[in-house]
């Protein structure tokens, strides 16, 4: 007579890594022979269709009924976003402010 296994672990989402270490891994390492510069590269040109498709269905939004409230709440976060893109990429000043002239 065959029973049927029972599974003692318990459920995770299909299609996720388990941990955040194995995505880290997967995402952090150089392929040989590419540079950082290239690696941007590699990232930047993979990212941004999804960030320009995210856009565009968030634009699509304005088709539905919102309130006030909501749209301040929406654009704010979009703000507060960009604005943390930007500082990311801002120039960092390697030298110390001087006291002296």
């Amino acid at each position: 007579m065959m029973t049927e296994a029972t599974n003692t672990t318990s459920p995770r989402p299909v299609g996720r890594p388990r941990g955040g270490s194995e995505r880290a891994k997967r995402t952090s390492t150089v392929k040989p022979g590419e540079s950082r510069a290239d690696k941007f590269t590699r990232l930047a040109l993979a990212r941004m269709p999804k960030v320009n498709k995210a856009m565009r269905m968030i634009t699509n939004l304005a088709n539905y009924p919102y309130s006030e409230a909501q749209r301040v709440k929406l654009i704010g976060e979009i703000d507060r976003m960009a604005s943390e893109v930007q500082a990311a990429f801002k120039p960092k000043d390697k030298q110390r402010d001087s006291f002296t002239s």
